[in-house]
């Protein structure tokens, strides 16, 4: 925060037959300069993948004012065979798309379960009206460590596309 000085201004004015002088004083008037603004995604909810798969999911990153993102991405779905998937991401990169009603996060993660493993998720998240139902949440991954993401022949780095039907999406660019 920085400080405009104003100086000692005198006016002088005539009032009837009395000489009336009027000093402003010495003002320190603070600026407040907006910098690069917090960034925020937040959400959890419930999304189905295509054959009626139930899924859950659930994610919260800040991008800070250094440029610095945190948080956490996570979501669960049980397959038709019964095998569950768990993806459990640390958040270290956060784009808003300049409509602001859709965010990428991406980060390290661990898979349990199906496609197991260790690497690198990607998740886009889209706001449906109102920034809950309709949404939809794409998620990629890339545990087998060859560098590309959702290219393992038995589908089990996605992408996963899912269709939001009960949750909440905020982003604040």
């Amino acid at each position: 925060m920085s400080a405009m000085k104003i100086p000692v201004t005198e006016i002088t004015m005539m009032v009837g037959s009395s000489l009336v002088i009027l000093a402003i004083m010495s003002l320190q008037i603070p600026h407040i300069y907006a910098g690069q603004q917090q960034q925020n995604a937040s959400g959890w909810g419930q999304s189905v993948l295509p054959g009626d798969i139930p899924t859950l999911f659930s994610f919260e990153a800040i991008k800070h004012e250094n440029g610095t993102v945190s948080g956490n991405f996570e979501c669960f779905a049980v397959m038709p065979d019964g095998n569950t998937m768990y993806v459990n991401g640390k958040v270290t990169d956060l784009t808003i798309a300049a409509n602001e009603t859709s965010a990428t996060l991406t980060g390290p993660t661990t898979v349990t379960g199906f496609g197991a493993g260790k690497g690198t998720f990607e998740a886009i998240v889209t706001q449906g009206y109102g920034g809950t139902a309709n949404g939809t949440l794409i998620l990629t991954t890339d545990v087998n460590g060859d560098g590309i993401q959702g290219n393992m022949p038995d589908g089990s780095e996605g992408p996963f596309n899912e269709n939001i039907i009960k949750g909440s999406i905020k982003l604040s660019p």
